[in-house]
């Protein structure tokens, strides 16, 4: 399996009651008295206070999951390093002493980095410090004390003393119940040398690319969470302790806005909670929109969509214009036949779920109209170049609704179906047009022979044109058309019942022409007019039968 040159890994952490800085000095302690080679017996004794007080507040007050996408492979050596780093302690995370702690070495690097010649003991303390803070967080600062790497949600470059307020805020957001989500992106370092991110001969990295991709990536996730993240406030640091560049992420929210929630712990015990979890498909956004950042794919995708309408248009203009081919006229009389009497149902979705056998049959006669379209060469050659970036981001997905190439071919099928069926219900709906309007007593389709079906059509509608020419009942229709609408205009019609009067007037001018004439009259009147005609007539056999009954 190809495996992927980005991954995004991530989990989050529900407080609760306050107690999240309370549980991480919890188990600060806790490491640091199990680390010890020996301990008293009042160690002992703090020790088993710790675990029972660890339990308490990992029933009550925390819950913390971690959720992986299903198309990683969890034995890839970049997978498993991104979960070991995405369990790894963050400076975001550090109880209260030990950032304090950490704030302490932060000064003293700055202040020894700005010493030109440091001496052998200012040396040995440098190298202390940097040990003991890479053990809680992993930052650079400059002698100006710009922490290299670290952006956040509201600042592009990040100060040793923007730390504190940076804690404040995350602190501020769990006091108020928020979840705290924690992302890592991590890289493929040879697939950023490729794509010219990262410089492998000075070791540069282009960090405002990174940030602007972050940036996107947490925006998707501020709209597509349910309901939006309320004022959420996110910060990042690029991290290159490993083998491979990552990126951690913390983003939560002012006060927490997720719905409260009741589930069952291991201890089956029932507690409320914020929801935190996010979907899969968000989870899939994310990093869509993380790599399409870096990688700018808005050219290709363009390229693809100018082929996949120009694939359609030709497979309309290819059908249309070798419709006099007997091979072509054989398959389609097939298809026709095969189809449902209502041409409401000639698309393709429809036979895509009822009727699988006509849609193999449409899918072979579409692909004999593109044997030699150039537009669907490029495109499907297009689409299979999209496909192998992605699989070079993300690596090849094991879920089959992932197969970005499979898909738009598939996409491409329906298109070109519904194509075809669409010229087939032209022609079928124009070969009855004038049936309809000169009385015919069926359809088309119910008159003639399957097999011959498609030469009928194409024979009627021939038909049509030279009858449209030299018959004169068509020039006569037109006639009626518009000289009808200027006799009926004279007409009353605002009122509710007509006067003996009017319809006098109506039944002088209509008395030379035949029900045939009058009927096709009405099919060129208004709605309101054709409701007066309708009264004529009543009057007319009303009358009518009133001659019977006096014997005239």
């Amino acid at each position: 399996m190809k495996r992927p040159s980005i991954i995004l890994t991530s989990k989050f952490s529900i407080p609760s009651q306050g107690k999240f800085s309370k549980y991480l000095g919890y188990m600060a302690r806790k490491e640091a008295l199990e680390k010890q080679d020996y301990l008293t017996d009042e160690q002992k004794k703090e020790l088993k206070a710790l675990n029972y007080e660890i339990r308490k507040v990992e029933i009550k007050t925390l819950q913390t999951k971690t959720y992986y996408s299903s198309n990683q492979d969890s034995e890839d050596p970049l997978q498993k390093d991104a979960e070991k780093i995405l369990h790894a302690k963050s400076w975001s995370e550090l109880a209260d002493q030990d950032f304090e702690k950490y704030l302490g070495y932060m000064a003293r690097i700055g202040a020894l980095a700005k010493v030109e010649h440091r001496t052998s003991k200012e040396e040995q303390e440098l190298q202390r410090v940097t040990k003991a803070s890479q053990e809680l967080g992993e930052f650079h600062p400059t002698k100006d004390k710009l922490l290299l790497g670290v952006y956040t949600s509201d600042m592009d470059q990040v100060h040793l003393g923007d730390l504190q307020h940076i804690r404040d805020k995350l602190n501020s957001a769990q006091k108020h119940g928020s979840v705290m989500w924690q992302d890592v992106v991590s890289f493929d370092n040879v697939f950023l040398v490729k794509h010219k991110i990262l410089n492998q001969e000075t070791g540069k990295l282009d960090e405002t690319l990174l940030r602007k991709a972050t940036a996107s990536m947490m925006e998707v996730m501020e709209n597509e969470m349910d309901p939006p993240l309320y004022r959420p406030y996110w910060t990042a640091s690029i991290h290159r302790n490993t083998d491979n560049v990552h990126i951690h992420i913390a983003i939560v929210e002012e006060e927490n806005h997720r719905p409260i929630i009741e589930r069952t712990n291991k201890f089956d015990e029932v507690v409320s909670q914020p929801r935190g979890k996010r979907t899969q498909k968000t989870i899939d956004h994310m990093k869509s929109k993380f790599a399409n950042t870096l990688f700018d794919t808005s050219e290709l995708t363009k390229q693809i969509s100018i082929h996949r309408d120009a694939v359609r248009q030709g497979v309309k203009t290819s059908l249309q214009e070798n419709l006099n081919d007997k091979q072509l006229q054989k398959q389609l009389n097939e298809i026709m036949a095969m189809l449902p009497s209502n041409r409401q149902s000639w698309n393709y979705a429809f036979l895509e779920k009822f009727d699988k056998k006509t849609k193999k049959k449409l899918d072979h006669f579409t692909n004999e109209l593109l044997k030699n379209n150039q537009d669907w060469k490029e495109y499907q050659e297009l689409v299979i170049s999209y496909q192998k970036n992605r699989e070079e981001l993300y690596g090849k997905s094991k879920r089959d609704n992932k197969d970005y190439a499979q898909n738009k071919i598939e996409d491409m099928k329906r298109r070109n179906g519904n194509a075809v069926l669409h010229v087939l219900a032209g022609l079928d709906k124009n070969a009855n047009k004038y049936r309809k309007k000169l009385f015919a007593d069926a359809y088309l389709k119910d008159t003639v022979p399957t097999e011959n079906y498609i030469q009928s059509v194409l024979r009627e509608l021939d038909r049509q044109v030279k009858y449209k020419q030299t018959h004169p009942k068509v020039a006569y229709i037109k006639k009626i058309k518009s000289s009808k609408k200027k006799k009926l205009k004279s007409l009353n019609l605002s009122q509710p019942l007509y006067t003996h009067a009017s319809i006098g007037k109506l039944r002088k001018r209509l008395a030379l022409q035949s029900k045939r004439e009058l009927a096709l009259a009405k099919s060129f009147t208004s709605k309101t007019k054709k409701e007066a005609l309708r009264e004529y007539e009543k009057m007319q056999a009303k009358e009518a039968r009133s001659s019977e009954n006096l014997g005239f």
